[in-house]
């Protein structure tokens, strides 16, 4: 959502650098929740996420989010793998050189231009029911690292 004034447009500073889900019966956009982490590992090249699953649920298995950033294309998408026992949702972003399991894929996307300064993001395929996480840049998770991603989370199925 722009406003224009004067001939000048201003963004609305609530979507910036926020994903919003948009429900398909009604079009209305839900704030997607942003969820605290750790990054851990030798190389910090993986995260774990507080709880077992987000607040936001989505029926579909093909949602559609909003969101508004200067660099569109680097808004990434992946499943989160479950672990009950620590109660947190674990992702792999990187591979340790002495660990065999492979980083997690992401999930392929499409992004088109959605009403003057903002995105859509679309997935390819369907999702399968689970858990995922939506954020902007790239997988850098050192602590030290101004540009830590902010994890945007949602469910798929009941």
């Amino acid at each position: 959502m722009t406003i224009a004034f004067l001939g000048y447009i201003y963004l609305d500073t609530a979507l910036m650098g926020v994903f919003y889900y948009l429900d398909p019966a009604s079009q209305d956009l839900k704030k997607v929740p942003i969820e605290s982490w750790k990054a851990h590992g030798i190389s910090e090249g993986s995260i774990d996420v507080l709880n077992t699953s987000s607040p936001l649920r989505v029926a579909n298995d093909n949602p559609e989010f909003i969101f508004q950033v200067p660099h569109p294309e680097r808004a990434k998408l992946f499943r989160l793998t479950v672990n009950v026992k620590s109660k947190r949702r674990h992702l792999e972003l990187a591979k340790a050189e002495n660990n065999s399991r492979e980083p997690d894929p992401a999930i392929p996307i499409n992004i088109t231009g959605f009403r003057d300064f903002s995105f859509k993001l679309t997935l390819r395929a369907a999702l399968e029911a689970g858990e995922y996480v939506l954020f902007i840049g790239e997988a850098t998770l050192h602590s030290q690292n101004p540009d830590r991603p902010t994890l945007f989370t949602f469910t798929v199925g009941a």
